[in-house]
């Protein structure tokens, strides 16, 4: 009988599925968070979400420190406080203190809140094995350095992304102790093993679709024009400036590019060309409309650990332009159902633009078989291998 796991991570990453994973073969010894509803006494009624039909309650345990510290975010930034820093070194130091209390089991956690635990002492016997969800910063860097020096633009989004060295840290004293990592993409893999981490023990397992999705919608009529979707924070890493560049010059007759981004950074969403409409604070709802609404789906992202909203846009049945950083690379989809283009060239994302077009034209695009290929990413998938990479 494989022994139990303590699983960690911050708000509800991945909609629970890798706590979920190790649930659904009764072997979660406990799942370590900073909220879970029916976890602690009292209730927030705007995280009413934070569950999950596999994980009950008592399996939980939340910190309280944590919501109020991510409460006051904004103040305690602005004065210097690296707020998430904290936030997960709190939730590091609660699955130490819960693994000590518990002695058979071993540890499976997200990259960030690890480290306390792997390098206890009184922990050295048990299984370490991290998820790392995000690729690491040295390949970050080495990427992204010279499109903002190319673009001159996203030099605060290159600060972002590489210039919290605390926090790289954390990750490379976490990888140094991990017995396996779990990466969702084969660029979080390439980005572990470029930060000296051998790759025999590094493992691809690329995400399903991770929460229900609404029932689908049949809102698509051929007197609509050619809509185009981006869905995803205007920063860099996403390739923002490059899908703008390429709708300029590529942009299809009768075609119009809807970007629904929650935040936008280094001035990204200024000057938008024409046929481009930018929207923002959707809910669940209007954005499921978005993307029943929507012909292809676009994220030609110079860095992604993996992409869920392709699977999302997938699902409901969007064609999808993705480039070779995004985890859709590894897939192996076939043309009907998306293309590659290269990332951060525009000239490589404009031609599939146009080729996609040519496609609808032509008819050889069919919304019902996307999302039926969609069914084959589920999160029951995800979890199966997972449980496989854990020997289950």
């Amino acid at each position: 009988m494989p022994g139990k796991y303590i699983v960690a991570h911050n708000r509800d990453r991945d909609f629970y599925q890798l706590a979920a994973a190790v649930a659904e073969a009764d072997l979660l010894e406990c799942l370590v968070t900073d909220y879970y509803v029916g976890a602690q006494r009292f209730s927030v009624p705007r995280l009413k979400h934070r569950r999950s039909p596999l994980i009950s309650a008592d399996k939980t345990r939340s910190i309280p420190s944590t919501v109020a510290l991510q409460a006051l975010r904004g103040p305690l930034d602005r004065i210097g406080i690296d707020t998430i820093h904290n936030v997960n070194r709190r939730i590091g130091r609660k699955v130490r203190d819960v693994a000590r209390r518990s002695p058979n089991a071993d540890l499976l956690l997200y990259s960030s809140y690890a480290r306390e635990a792997f390098v206890d002492p009184d922990l050295e016997d048990r299984k370490k094995h991290l998820f790392v969800f995000h690729p690491h910063p040295t390949l970050i860097g080495e990427i992204l350095a010279p499109d903002v020096s190319h673009w001159r633009i996203g030099q605060s989004g290159l600060k972002e992304e590489t210039g919290l060295t605390h926090r790289v840290d954390v990750l490379n004293d976490e990888l140094s102790h991990a017995d396996k990592v779990l990466c969702a993409s084969a660029l979080t893999k390439r980005s572990v093993v470029r930060a000296g981490f051998d790759a025999d023990r590094v493992h691809v397992v690329p995400y399903g679709i991770a929460r229900p999705m609404p029932a689908y919608q049949e809102v698509r009529t051929k007197a609509d024009p050619l809509r185009f979707l981006f869905v995803g924070q205007a920063i860099h890493r996403k390739g923002v400036h490059h899908l703008l560049a390429a709708w300029q010059r590529h942009r299809p007759a009768n075609a119009e590019l809807v970007m629904v981004c929650s935040r936008s950074q280094d001035g990204l969403l200024e000057n938008l060309p024409d046929g481009v409409r930018v929207k923002s604070g959707l809910s669940n709802e209007e954005l499921w409309k978005e993307y029943c609404r929507a012909h292809c789906f676009v994220l030609p992202s110079l860095v992604e650990g993996f992409g869920l909203v392709l699977l999302e846009a997938m699902s409901a049945g969007c064609y999808t332009i993705f480039s070779e950083n995004t985890g859709f690379a590894d897939l192996g989809l076939p043309e009907n159902t998306g293309l590659q283009c290269k990332a951060g060239d525009t000239t490589s994302l404009g031609e599939a633009i146009e080729r996609a077009a040519g496609m609808f034209a032509d008819g050889k695009i069919h919304h019902d078989e996307i999302r039926q290929t969609s069914e084959l990413f589920s999160g029951a998938s995800f979890r199966e291998r997972v449980r496989e990479c854990l020997g289950m």
